[in-house]
């Protein structure tokens, strides 16, 4: 199993969570919002990968991880992918979204 803690406090708050986070816990992913950022690589902080996709629907976040027999995350591949032709189609109902501004 992985458990993934999906937070709305921002990129470094996201850091410091996860420096604050007792390993006994299991969490291995923080998949944040708040910040609007856009990391090229997903950040290993006290063994929890942090990463973020970006604001208003223009990327996905496209997360790979391969864990041992234990469960512990040994590789990970990150990438922001862009909503666009030529990345994904298009989802109408997040262009709405996106273009309305909410």
């Amino acid at each position: 199993d992985i458990r993934v803690l999906l937070t709305h406090i921002g990129y470094e708050e996201d850091l410091k969570l996860a420096r604050s986070l007792d390993p006994s816990l299991g969490i291995d992913v923080i998949v944040g919002g708040h910040s609007h950022t856009y990391p090229e690589n997903a950040v290993m902080e006290n063994g929890i990968l942090v990463v973020q996709a970006g604001q208003n629907n223009t990327h996905i976040g496209e997360l790979h991880v391969w864990v041992d027999d234990a469960g512990d995350i040994k590789k990970c591949d990150w990438k922001l992918v862009p909503v666009d032709e030529d990345h994904c189609e298009t989802d109408i109902v997040a262009k709405a979204i996106r273009c309305s501004g909410n």
